[in-house]
């Protein structure tokens, strides 16, 4: 069953964005093949890329919206975050302890010559577009998400600032990964889960599932982060983090396991919690600082 869901899945992927079909020319990597590798070799390694995405995404943040002291327009939120995004993600890939060196020992070649280049260019190229294009999609609806529910805003910006405050403005790998952000991390997970594609197979598919009823109950279609917290009376909170992927919940990533730049799209909020956002119609995104 579960190679049956992956390859179910895998297809209709290719169905929606046949970029592998685009690579071909370069290499025969699979996107599931790839999928594996990113899981192996990305996820089980965030401890040591989460301080180098950071920098990075710091460093993105200053340059593209810097500390907008007056009224900012940014009329396409998913251009913007793309190029935000993709200093880090590069850094993951070709930097230390990167996917290019893994990449060499897997092809087991004796000699660089233009075939293993052509390999390395279209699986390096698959990734980093893949990871680029699905972070910043799945960051800008959150934030138009956050933007159009003013009455989120307190709760989700008094527990970044707090973090914040923790950590004096640089977070950790347990920053990130352990249950300091649950407000967001739930915000997120439900912004995903209203985030299916357009793509009429992909969409109904996704729809059986992430507005299921017996999933979520008669409010499925509703916007409710605090779905996925459950609250005991002793004082006991268990929550579905936005990185638990089930039979009800396959939206990033896809597939068996969630993807790795999620990471990225926890972190950015709590970088950017010095300015609110207010919603603007359906136009443009206004960033409005504080």
């Amino acid at each position: 069953m579960y190679c049956f869901r992956n390859l179910m899945f895998f297809e209709f992927y290719r169905l929606t964005f046949p970029i592998a079909d685009v690579f071909r020319k370069f290499t025969d990597s699979t996107p599931a093949h790839l999928a594996r590798v990113v899981h192996e070799q990305i996820s089980g390694k965030l401890n040591i890329y989460t301080p180098r995405m950071q920098k990075e995404l710091v460093s993105g943040i200053e340059k593209f919206i810097g500390d907008c002291k007056e009224r900012k327009v940014i009329r396409n939120i998913q251009v913007m975050l793309s190029r935000i995004i993709a200093k880090p993600v590069a850094n993951v890939i070709l930097g230390e302890d990167d996917l290019l060196d893994f990449f060499i020992g897997e092809s087991e070649a004796d000699a660089i010559d233009d075939k293993l280049l052509n390999h390395l260019f279209g699986v390096l190229y698959l990734i980093v577009f893949a990871s680029i294009s699905t972070t910043s999609r799945a960051l800008s609806f959150a934030l138009f998400d956050y933007g159009g529910r003013p009455e989120l805003w307190n709760e989700l910006y008094e527990e970044q600032l707090k973090i914040h405050n923790e950590s004096n403005g640089y977070l950790n790998s347990e920053d990130v990964n352990k249950k300091k952000m649950i407000n967001l991390d739930c915000f997120l997970k439900e912004s995903f889960r209203h985030s299916s594609d357009i793509g009429r197979d992909v969409y109904l598919y996704m729809k059986d599932t992430a507005f299921n009823n017996k999933f979520f109950g008669e409010t499925s279609n509703d916007f409710q982060p605090k779905r996925h917290i459950t609250s005991y009376t002793n004082g006991k909170i268990i929550y579905s983090p936005a990185t638990k992927v089930d039979r009800s919940f396959i939206t990033f990533g896809g597939g068996k396991h969630a993807c790795p730049e999620l990471k990225v799209v926890k972190i950015v909020p709590i970088k950017m919690s010095s300015f609110k956002i207010p919603p603007i119609g359906g136009v443009f995104l206004l960033l409005k600082f504080y």
